[in-house]
């Protein structure tokens, strides 16, 4: 009856995790390309916007989307580095709280099954937040390119991960 449970909860991360991994692949694949959207270059557009050609904007956009990814990583960098800390720590504490001391309590030996959960636990969350923010910096600068166009490009893009513009 245990197994099961833990093959539900271990199989129910896994499928998370694949799920986003997929979705990441995606977002990389969609190419943003100008000559697409020359057509509706001039289409509601005044005499600023169409000094830019689409040659400029699109360098302009993904100038700022590799910006953005180049912070959003510093950010993320800073962050595990200190969660790294947090983890390290707390798995100490949880060690031997639970592993050393409550087993002792229970009378059965040695088992490292928090401090294992915890340090699991954690990685599969770090995991998790740099696919979640390479998705997010990745789709947001694709749509805003696709949107400096016209606005039915964006949108699919923006609404539905799957979505090419």
């Amino acid at each position: 009856m245990e197994i099961g449970y833990v093959l539900g909860i271990y199989g129910c991360v896994l499928l998370a995790i694949l799920w986003s991994i997929f979705n990441m692949i995606v977002i990389r694949r969609i190419k943003i390309e100008p000559e697409k959207s020359e057509k509706y270059y001039n289409e509601g557009m005044d005499s600023e916007q169409q000094e830019l050609s689409n040659k400029a904007k699109f360098e302009m956009v993904v100038s700022i989307g590799q910006k953005i990814k180049k912070g959003a990583y510093a950010f993320l960098f800073q962050e595990y580095t200190i969660m790294l800390i947090f983890v390290i720590l707390f798995l100490i504490l949880v060690i031997c709280l639970v592993d050393v001391w409550g087993i002792k309590k229970l009378g059965v030996g040695f088992r490292a099954y928090a401090g294992m959960a915890f340090v699991i636990g954690s990685m599969t969350s770090i995991l998790c937040g740099f696919i979640g923010m390479d998705i997010a910096v990745r789709s947001n600068y694709k749509t805003t390119f696709c949107a400096t166009y016209q606005f039915l490009f964006a949108r699919p893009l923006s609404l539905h991960v799957l979505a090419k513009c």
